[in-house]
């Protein structure tokens, strides 16, 4: 058991030192909201996080009663640990319920080290009622904008 570890030690060692190209970690993507219930015209958040290499911006599903800014608050991180790098982007989406219900975000494609990956659909349910219809809802964006 020593032995294998040391031997393990070794050959990272090794391939540090001789420069050799650092293993990376198994890519994925995942998504998830802050919670399944959430009020009619309350802002909430649906987070991605994704690991690889290569990460491309997600294709961003259209939902029927619910409005997700295209614009995310991003933050990026690299790691190097020997002979291990990791690459980890988190995108956050602000969203909004535009009426009461049930409301399923469908599967977010993102393509990680040249490969499309999927996330899990998510279910929320929209709790209240809404005060304007969302037409009115856009005007008043536009012009706080």
């Amino acid at each position: 058991m020593v032995v294998r570890r040391r031997a393990l030690l070794l050959s990272v060692l090794a391939g540090t030192l001789l420069g050799l190209p650092a293993a990376a970690e198994e890519p994925y993507i995942r998504a998830s909201v802050d919670s399944t219930e959430v009020v009619v015209e309350r802002p909430f958040w649906i987070h991605i996080e994704a690991q690889g290499e290569a990460i491309d911006p997600p294709e961003l599903p259209q939902v029927e009663g619910l409005w997700i800014n295209p614009r995310p608050n991003t933050s990026e991180q690299r790691m190097f640990a020997g002979a291990v790098r990791r690459h980890i982007a988190k995108l956050s989406y602000s969203a909004i319920a535009l009426q009461p219900g049930p409301i399923s975000i469908p599967t977010i494609r993102m393509v990680v080290n040249g490969q499309p990956m999927y996330t899990e659909p998510i279910d929320i349910t929209a709790v209240g009622e809404a005060s304007q219809t969302p037409q009115s809802i856009a005007q008043v964006r536009a012009w706080v904008e």
